[in-house]
């Protein structure tokens, strides 16, 4: 491991508080997360008892502060609202799980394994998500962190290419170690890029949902340039990287993405994307109940993208299915806590979030990560009128809430935690809630009309002050 390493975590901190000298505290936020989730190690300083310093607790760590001390007033005017709730539940499960767990013969279990856990998750989620409730407050803002997300795709393309035909190296050639076994990094006769991240395959969803933001602002004729950059071809630039990365499942998430854009234009009306936000949980009751065992997903996968594919599926399956019968039918309602009595033996391999939740925290916790990820989607599409989704205003708000549902898909397939989701998350359930108006506060149809025909340039509600 190279000092650069070490310099790098070290010194993240007061280069972020140098970030708040220079940028407005939200787009601090925004590029803080940002250049940490691209740019820094994946390596992780264990302190006992307390936290582990990696790559997202420090942004975390370094952000928050620099919130607290150049903009505190913001910070204190942050008032909770029930949307938070699961985030709140998400954070302190791993302490409840932890606690239930502590028979006294184990010493990995307890009150302080518990704290240092939820205290990781906290900075791992709970602190980002904040930041975006208190940032990402209305459509401007959520323009801002689609664009930083399209730029931060564009400057990280180049590392992509280059370890497209390098092979992934630069994490070992800069930091000193690899992120992630090499094994996994051949594909299709060529090699799968990883840059700075902690897999190809979260590398890969990162590239996917920068591709589907650039089509989305390409389409919704939100923006026409990047710089002196036309948008559509940044956006078939984007496509094209992603298609190469290899990722075959961020690939499809990609398109998925696409294809609900043009079902929401067409038919002009979120169904599409509820009907997505839907399949989630019921996919999570048919496999955890036993009535979906995943065999006609894997020969639809096999008809469709290959023998090798329909494997790798498979074998996920295999491997949630011996998880899913120890938690339910042992601890089903806050699992087997943080640590290794989840997996079963040692040659069970987890890779789905929602299932490593399950076995670690039971039905709360799955309950608590489901929620949290969706409930601001939801009440974004349910809250958001019909007239105002083909508008470009709206084109923000509809992408990053297509984000988190597409993440949340995901996390039924692998676990890669990102405080730039986390972000997100804030952002779109802050917003989402301004729309969920009280019905004696709703506009009548005259006042709607009133109000269009006086004004010249529509603009959403969460727009107007």
């Amino acid at each position: 491991m190279m000092l650069l390493t070490h310099i790098a975590m070290m010194g993240w901190i007061p280069f972020i508080l140098g970030l708040f000298l220079v940028l407005k505290p939200r787009r601090a936020v925004m590029v803080g997360f940002i250049m940490a989730m691209l740019f820094l190690p994946n390596n992780s300083y264990l302190i006992p008892k307390l936290i582990d310093y990696t790559k997202f607790t420090a942004a975390s760590m370094g952000l928050l502060l620099g919130a607290c001390l150049f903009d505190w007033r913001t910070i204190t005017n942050f008032r909770p609202h029930w949307v938070d709730l699961p985030v709140v539940l998400w954070c302190i499960v791993p302490f409840i799980s932890s606690m239930v767990n502590d028979t006294g013969l184990y010493d990995y279990y307890g009150f302080y394994d518990g704290m240092s856990i939820s205290l990781y998750q906290t900075f791992v989620w709970g602190v980002p998500y904040f930041l975006g409730r208190v940032y990402i407050t209305d459509h401007q803002a959520m323009k801002e962190l689609t664009i930083g997300l399209v730029i931060a795709a564009l400057v990280y393309t180049p590392l992509c290419w280059f370890e497209i035909r390098m092979s992934p190296v630069l994490h070992n050639l800069t930091y000193g170690f690899t992120q992630h076994s090499f094994l996994q990094t051949r594909r299709v006769g060529g090699w799968r890029p990883m840059v700075f991240m902690q897999h190809g395959i979260a590398l890969g969803m990162f590239m996917g949902m920068s591709a589907l933001t650039a089509t989305w602002l390409w389409r919704s004729k939100n923006i026409k340039k990047i710089g002196i950059l036309s948008i559509g071809m940044v956006a078939l630039y984007l496509i094209f990287t992603t298609i190469m990365i290899k990722s075959f499942f961020a690939i499809v998430l990609m398109f998925t993405g696409i294809i609900g854009y043009y079902s929401v234009k067409v038919l002009r009306h979120p169904l599409p994307l509820l009907v997505l936000i839907a399949i989630v949980p019921l996919y999570q009751f048919a496999r955890a109940s036993g009535s979906f065992t995943g065999e006609s997903l894997v020969n639809v996968t096999e008809h469709v993208f290959g023998e090798n594919r329909s494997g790798s599926l498979k074998y996920r399956l295999d491997n949630e299915d011996i998880i899913i019968e120890h938690a339910v039918s042992a601890k089903p309602w806050l699992g087997w806590g943080t640590w290794g009595d989840y997996l079963v033996d040692d040659h069970t391999v987890p890779d789905g979030m929602w299932v490593i939740a399950l076995g670690k925290y039971g039905i709360v916790g799955l309950t608590a990560l489901t929620l949290t990820l969706l409930t601001g989607p939801t009440l974004m599409l349910l809250g958001l009128h019909r007239k105002y989704l083909n508008l470009p205003d709206a084109a923000p708000a509809l992408i990053l809430t297509t984000m988190m549902i597409l993440y949340s898909y995901d996390c039924l397939m692998n676990s890669f935690p990102s405080a730039i989701f986390g972000l997100i998350c804030g952002g779109v359930a802050c917003v989402g809630r301004l729309y969920w108006i009280p019905q004696h506060n709703r506009q009548s149809w005259i006042q709607i009309l009133t109000w269009r025909l006086l004004r010249r340039k529509r603009q959403l509600p969460a727009q107007r002050h």
